[in-house]
């Protein structure tokens, strides 16, 4: 009786105050281990290349800057890989199909050392301590997951700029060990998706695309991945509304008399001014050749300075016609003006060169005539060009 109670006794204690077996590296890697090395598929008497599964969950896309050509995201990256030389702990592990590793074991276990080729700058997120992952599953396939904000380059074309479609993405690349020792690949299942909470003010993130950028480097071939992102821009509020608005009002100038020389060239040097402003102010890729949006400013700049020239020009002739009032009677004007086109005719010109001559006079002694046909002319290649700036670059 008294040793029924002993192991009973017994079995409650160890029941009751004794802890599971801590999990320690050497229950994980066995003696010999190569850290150094990766993992070989053996398959018949070929040896194959580990192959590394990768899936990116993106939290966050910022910050594109067309003048620095970059931009910013935020990912989650999660590399998948079996290592058959390792030891799964079934003690200690009991029922369950994985266990979580210590993130700082990666030194003493083989893990594929991956670079953001194309990054500029690289921050691994920290909390109270790194957002990473790591753990193993019973049939030895390992995970590691972290969380990183990436600075990237993207090699921009601005041609149709603000009016582009930029293929900007992440390049990943194994440089540690080349194809024949590591695959790269993009998980078959949801390899890259994107945050349903993910907004941006200025642009729209299009259709993504994956695909591989192998790169030859001192005499091997280094595997690679890569997956992009269309963004489009929009400058519709901030840029054309308010220089087509300066254009249209410097057009009111046509419809002042002549004589209001202060009204008339108040408003053409104030739109002159803005439209200037603006398009010192319009943020511009710093690129070696012309982009879209510097045709539309330096247009808008060249419809507001025309309808100054215009204005001296009509100035010019109304003080011209003043002048002659006083000095020539209106009779005598004529008869002058009759002379010279029959003295013209008489040298032998055209009916055409008469004609233009004719008319040039016409207008010599009706400035007003060159208002009235500009409050035409002007909106209409104005309209027109507007048009084919839409054709060109917008379409």
């Amino acid at each position: 009786m008294m040793q029924i109670l002993l192991v009973a006794f017994e079995v409650l204690w160890i029941a009751c105050f004794s802890f599971p077996k801590p999990l320690t590296v050497s229950d994980i890697v066995p003696p010999g281990y190569d850290k150094l090395l990766p993992p070989k598929v053996i398959k018949g008497d070929k040896s194959l290349p580990v192959n590394v599964t990768l899936r990116m969950y993106v939290l966050q896309l910022r910050s594109f800057d067309e003048v620095e050509m970059d931009f910013k995201m935020d990912i989650i990256i999660r590399e998948q890989w079996k290592d058959d030389r390792l030891i799964f702990p079934e003690e200690i592990a009991g029922n369950r199909s994985k266990i979580v590793l210590d993130p700082l074991w990666r030194n003493d276990i083989w893990t594929p050392d991956i670079w953001f080729k194309n990054a500029l700058d690289i921050t691994l997120q920290k909390w109270v301590t790194r957002s990473v992952l790591y753990w193993i599953e019973r049939d030895k396939t390992l995970h590691f997951a972290g969380r990183v904000t990436l600075e990237l380059s993207c090699d921009m074309r601005m041609e149709k700029y603000p009016h582009d479609s930029q293929f900007c993405g992440i390049s990943i690349i194994s440089l540690m060990d080349p194809s024949t020792d590591l695959q790269l690949n993009w998980n078959e299942s949801q390899p890259v998706r994107i945050s349903s909470i993910l907004t941006l003010p200025q642009f729209e993130v299009g259709n993504i695309s994956r695909g591989r950028c192998d790169t030859d480097m001192y005499e091997e071939t280094y595997s690679c991945v890569n997956v992009n992102f269309v963004r489009i821009g929009y400058f519709i509020i901030n840029t054309y509304i308010p220089t087509v608005l300066i254009v249209f009002m410097s057009m009111l100038i046509f419809w002042i008399p002549p004589e209001s020389a202060p009204a008339r060239v108040s408003l053409g040097v104030t739109s002159l001014l803005t439209i200037i402003t603006k398009q010192y102010q319009s943020t511009m890729p710093t690129v070696s050749y012309i982009v879209a949006l510097n045709i539309w400013l330096s247009s808008c700049v060249a419809f507001v300075f025309c309808s100054l020239l215009e204005y001296a020009l009509v100035l010019t002739l109304l003080k011209k016609r003043q002048n002659e009032v006083k000095s020539i009677p209106d009779i005598q004007t004529e008869g002058y003006a009759q002379k010279e086109i029959t003295n013209i005719s008489s040298e032998g010109k055209s009916g055409k060169s008469a004609w233009i001559h004719r008319h040039c006079r016409k207008i010599q002694r009706s400035p007003h005539l060159i208002d009235t046909v500009s409050k035409f002319v002007f909106p209409i290649a104005f309209i027109v060009f507007c048009i084919a700036y839409a054709n060109l670059y917008v379409t």
